[in-house]
């Protein structure tokens, strides 16, 4: 019961804190869950890796990819009695009260991707710090491939691409003609449910889809949250 309580608790202040702190917000249209797979030793694969749940939000002109604990965590910032009371909850049921970096996930940037003014922004926390950037929307340039398989009831087709440094392999759904995916994946004609680089140290499976989540897309505004 308690538990039931605490995600009802950290909902409603994901919703209020949707509607008070983002900036150019818009309705979502689709919201896909992905977990997302970072290895931190290539020599150690099966011990040294971060696994964490990770959320792509989709409107009409924008989208923002971020991570779903770091989410629920600035969410919950939005009133001091949810802060106190829900992080506090958080640390005691996962046995881990010392270590607020994973009440919050691994992953703590924001990519906010605004499709009409072709810009992309990311906003990241370093040393203590939330830092900000823009750049122009550097799409990746895709080769399709024949080979198909199915994630999530969707028959979806094999894209390859060399981007940002690296070789990306991607499963993309026709059937879904949204051009986004994962990070700063996109550009395929459907949406991309699968990705990872070629030696597997980055990799993003979509586990979800919700049609018209009561949410919204939009640059979150730290500053509101913290003066």
């Amino acid at each position: 019961m308690n538990r039931l309580i605490f995600i009802l608790l950290l909902w409603a202040a994901m919703t209020a804190f949707a509607k008070d702190y983002v900036k150019d917000a818009e309705p979502a249209i689709l919201e896909v869950h992905y977990t997302r797979i970072e290895v931190t030793d290539t020599t150690k694969r099966n011990s040294h890796f971060f696994k964490d749940p990770v959320m792509l939000r989709i409107g009409k002109n924008k989208s923002v990819f971020c991570g779903t604990k770091r989410l629920w965590q600035d969410s919950i910032m939005e009133c001091d009695l949810a802060t106190f009371w829900a992080m506090d909850q958080a640390k005691t049921m996962s046995g881990k009260r010392d270590d607020t970096q994973l009440a919050c996930g691994h992953y703590w940037g924001y990519i906010y991707k605004n499709i009409p003014n072709g810009k992309v922004t990311e906003r990241c926390y370093f040393d203590m710090e939330h830092w900000q950037y823009s750049e122009d929307w550097d799409k990746p340039e895709w080769a399709i491939g024949n080979s198909t398989k199915t994630i999530l009831g969707y028959e979806c087709v094999e894209a390859t691409t060399d981007y940002r440094g690296r070789k990306w392999t991607a499963w993309f759904a026709p059937e879904i003609p949204i051009q986004e995916g994962p990070w700063k994946l996109c550009g395929l004609p459907g949406l991309i449910l699968e990705a990872h680089d070629a030696n597997n140290e980055y990799i993003f499976e979509a586990n979800g889809l919700v049609q018209n989540p009561n949410s919204e897309v939009g640059i979150f505004t730290y500053d509101a949250i913290l003066s």
